[in-house]
């Protein structure tokens, strides 16, 4: 499966250098939510109808969520290394790992004891779903905040 995920996440960075390059960054919102509906069928391939069929879907849904995860990532991190000023960048990013590694074990603390409670297929789904819903959010509220950032450095520059 990280071979899948690893194959999906060279396609993205292949796309991004030949065909894409910049314009990348306007794809953010429509990676994200592919990247999300791609999640939705980890919530089903656990049922025993798909059993003959799980293997392949798996590999199927890690490859899309290694394309859509580096055309999400790419973006992102090269609109923040543009706004981040160069004598703070190291730390900020350094910072910023620390936080999202940190978010793993509080993920596994919560994710655990409701396995306990619910099915797998329904606590992805469930997950999905509310991640969806915050992306949707985002998306409305948010979209030329995220769409900008790094813009005003690219203006003074140019």
């Amino acid at each position: 499966m990280q071979t899948a995920t690893t194959v999906g996440a060279l396609a993205g960075n292949l796309i991004i250098a030949g065909k894409l390059k910049d314009s990348s960054e306007n794809l953010l919102f429509k990676a994200l939510f592919a990247e999300i509906i791609c999640l939705f069928p980890l919530s089903v391939v656990t049922y025993p109808y798909f059993q003959k069929a799980a293997y392949f879907m798996l590999l199927g849904i890690f490859t899309a969520l290694g394309f859509f995860n580096t055309l999400i990532n790419v973006p992102l991190i090269t609109k923040l290394q543009k706004a981040v000023p160069n004598e703070v960048r190291a730390r900020f990013f350094s910072a910023f790992e620390t936080a999202l590694m940190a978010a793993t074990p509080l993920g596994m603390a919560v994710a655990g004891p409701l396995l306990d409670i619910l099915e797998a297929s329904t606590l992805v789904a469930t997950l999905v779903a509310l991640s969806l819903l915050a992306s949707i959010y985002c998306y409305i509220n948010f979209k030329e905040t995220i769409m900008n950032i790094g813009a005003e450095v690219r203006e003074m520059m140019g």
